[in-house]
């Protein structure tokens, strides 16, 4: 299960995280959408950006791991 405080940790990271980058690229546009559900982030952003925004987003950190899953239009 891991440490009690674990979910805290990763909760407050995630609010860093967010900080950091996402709301950056929200208001510069680069970001269309953004949620997250606990630790599971849903990110929508033009095709037009999809190689810079996804190799900045796996370049972030290294135990970070980010999967590109294409929407049915």
């Amino acid at each position: 299960m891991g440490s009690p405080v674990s979910s805290t940790l990763a909760e407050i990271y995630l609010q860093f995280f967010v900080e950091l980058t996402i709301r950056h690229w929200m208001k510069s546009g680069e970001i269309l959408y953004y949620t997250r559900y606990v630790d599971d982030n849903l990110i929508t952003f033009d095709k037009t950006n999809e190689d810079s925004t996804t190799n900045y987003m796996k370049n972030i950190y290294k135990y970070l791991e980010f999967t590109l899953t294409e929407g049915e239009k």
